[in-house]
């Protein structure tokens, strides 16, 4: 098990004995997303399908609590079943909805390449794919002002997406930047019943859904990333 800072998590297999930290993870994500389909901890924690917690694998954050949860319940074929049947996993996989996002630091970026290069046998190769910036924040990333966002379009039943995104803060030196983000799905028809979201942050009418948050992005530059591959142990090719 390796130790992490804190937004960082480790993963490692339920311990029944530790039931009281994924009650609190189920009824957090209850709480954000009261129409998800989540079953009580106990069934997780205790099912023979998972074994005593090895088919079932928690992210720890560094104070020890769960910030993710991905329980397997393996359904084998029976004797009784064609020879061509296949087996069956069924899984789930949650994420902390007050989880902060990842990767919004240069710090966490290098974690990356770090984990890949201690995750790696020898000789094993990581393909790095990522646009880059040169610099101080590029001027494009310091726009004032609300403007269109991905995603947005028409999708083929009708739906609409519409997306706006706003600089809130921004640190030009560093390539640190704070959006606001907001997207409006409207839906194809008024229907019977609310369409009920399954994220936080989201509010639903009859026929529009909303989701706004926050997120903070540090664009790299091809400098960090190459100093980043070689400080541990990459060749460039």
């Amino acid at each position: 098990m390796i130790s992490l800072p804190s937004r960082y998590y480790t993963i490692q297999n339920h311990n029944p004995s530790q039931i009281d930290k994924l009650v609190a993870f189920i009824e957090r994500y209850r709480t954000a997303c009261p129409d998800a389909k989540l079953l009580s901890a106990g069934l997780y924690a205790y099912h023979p399908a998972v074994e005593n917690g090895l088919n079932v694998f928690l992210a720890l954050d560094a104070e020890g609590q769960v910030r993710g949860f991905a329980p397997l319940f393996p359904a084998p074929v029976s004797e009784e079943s064609a020879p061509t049947d296949p087996h069956h996993i069924s899984m789930i996989l949650l994420a902390d909805p007050e989880a902060e996002e990842e990767l919004a630091t240069p710090e966490e970026q290098e974690h990356v390449i770090r984990m890949a290069a201690i995750s790696l046998d020898p000789g094993g190769y990581v393909f790095v794919d990522n646009n880059h910036m040169e610099g101080g924040l590029a001027p494009s990333w310091q726009q004032p002002g609300v403007r269109s966002g991905f995603p947005s379009g028409t999708c083929a039943d009708g739906t609409r997406v519409e997306s706006t995104t706003e600089t809130i803060w921004s640190d030009i030196p560093a390539r640190l930047v704070k959006f606001r983000r907001k997207t409006l799905v409207y839906l194809p028809g008024s229907g019977d019943t609310p369409h009920r979201p399954t994220v936080p942050s989201a509010t639903a009418s009859r026929k529009v859904i909303e989701v706004a948050y926050i997120q903070q992005k540090h664009p790299v530059s091809k400098y960090e990333v190459q100093t980043w591959l070689e400080k541990y142990g990459f060749i460039i090719e």
